[in-house]
């Protein structure tokens, strides 16, 4: 797939067949129908898992290159001056397929494809620069059964000194402030109160080093 993308600025992937429709027993062209090499892009990134797309970075930024340069601007005029004949209004910003001709401006089926490949997109470099971060820093993956909690239940808990009416620990707190806002939430968006980061301070000997 990739092989077949043009190398040329401001070029996708070549048109190829166009599309026909059937009706019935006739078949009948349905004009300029072609496939939109963002919408197939698009596929294959929800489709396939983030390693595949690793040797081709450099045309997922092709691609993104094209979506960033050819983002068409339609005018919908609410005023129109009489004497100079400029028209004023809300500017709609969009993309159409390469394929259509003549070009009328950003059509809601192209628009909606490049907003679903660049969420995809995202998703797939956020994935990879995950995996990269994990092995340079020889973290753990995830387990697909869930997090083992065996090491958290074995350490020892420590009181923080400071009344109040709960969470009077530090696992207590750490739970309530860390671990479950993400439990069953993305991480992009915890529940109410979650905290991304602490700061253990204490004197030597008190597991700071082994919480971390």
């Amino acid at each position: 797939f990739f092989q077949e993308q043009q190398q040329q600025q401001g070029l996708l992937w070549d048109r190829g067949q166009p599309i026909y429709k059937s009706f019935k027993r006739h078949g009948r062209n349905v004009g300029n129908a072609y496939v939109f090499g963002i919408d197939a892009l698009g596929s294959l990134l929800e489709l396939l898992p983030p390693e595949e797309f690793r040797p081709y970075l450099e045309n997922l930024k092709r691609a993104l290159e094209w979506m960033e340069s050819n983002q068409d601007i339609e005018v919908i005029p609410d005023y129109c001056d009489p004497e100079t004949g400029q028209c004023f209004g809300k500017a709609l910003r969009g993309w159409s397929s390469p394929h259509l001709s003549p070009p009328g401006g950003p059509k809601a089926w192209s628009t909606a494809q490049c907003v679903t490949c660049l969420i995809r997109m995202r998703r797939i470099v956020r994935q990879l620069l995950h995996n990269d971060v994990l092995e340079e820093f020889r973290g753990k993956r995830q387990h697909h059964l869930g997090p083992d909690d065996t090491a958290w239940n074995r350490l020892l808990d420590s009181d923080l000194g400071t009344p109040g009416p709960s969470c009077q620990t530090i696992k207590c707190v750490l739970e309530q402030r860390v671990i479950q806002p993400f439990s069953n939430c993305a991480p992009t968006s915890p529940s109410v109160g979650a905290a991304y980061s602490t700061i253990l301070f204490g004197t030597p000997g008190t597991a700071k080093t082994t919480i971390t």
